[in-house]
C-alpha cells in the first residue's frame, strides 16, 4: 500500500501538468486570434449603429477605425455625449468609456475601463469574456457596450 500513494501523487502530478500545458495552448490559440476578433467585433458594432442611424429620432453617432493607432472609436456627436474606444492588446481587447451629460458638466477624471478576453474552450472554439461571463458571438457583445450608452443619450 505505502506505495500506491505515490504512483497516485505522480499521477496526478503529471496530470496537472499536463492540463496547464493544454491550457497554455488554448490561450496561445486565443491570443492569436485576438486581430480577427476584434475586426469582427467592430464590424459588428458598426452594422449596430447603422440599424439604430435607421430609425427615427437617432443621434448622430460616428463609428470609425483610427488607421495609426489600430483603435476603433465610437461617438456621440452632440449632448449628452459618450465617447468609446476600442484597442487590440497581446492578451485581450481594451475598452475605454466616457460620458458627460452636458458640456456643462464636470469632465470625467479617467475613463471607465473593461477588458474583453479571447478566450479557447476545449474544442478549441473560441469566445469574448467579460467580467466572468461567456459571449460566443460579437452580437452579445456589442448589445453590452452599445445599449447602455445608447439608453444614456436616450437613444
Amino acid at each position: 500500500m505505502p506505495k500506491d500513494w505515490m504512483n497516485k501523487f505522480l499521477k496526478d502530478r503529471q496530470e496537472r501538468f499536463d492540463e496547464n500545458i493544454r491550457k497554455a495552448q488554448l490561450q496561445g490559440i486565443a491570443n492569436s486570434q485576438i486581430p480577427q476578433m476584434f475586426r469582427r467585433l467592430c464590424a459588428q458594432i458598426t452594422e449596430d449603429l447603422a440599424k439604430y442611424r435607421s430609425a427615427p429620432l437617432a443621434k448622430q453617432i460616428n463609428a470609425q477605425p483610427d488607421q495609426h493607432t489600430g483603435a476603433f472609436t465610437v461617438e456621440a456627436q452632440s449632448y449628452p455625449h459618450f465617447w468609446m474606444q476600442l484597442l487590440p492588446a497581446s492578451t485581450c481587447i481594451e475598452v475605454k468609456l466616457s460620458k458627460r451629460r452636458s458640456s456643462s458638466a464636470p469632465q470625467v477624471d479617467e475613463p471607465e475601463q473593461v477588458q474583453i478576453f479571447v478566450s479557447a474552450d476545449g474544442a478549441e472554439e473560441l469566445y469574448y469574456s467579460i467580467a466572468g461571463e461567456r459571449y460566443l458571438d460579437e452580437s452579445g457583445v456589442s448589445e453590452l457596450l452599445l445599449k447602455p450608452l445608447l439608453e444614456f443619450i436616450g437613444g
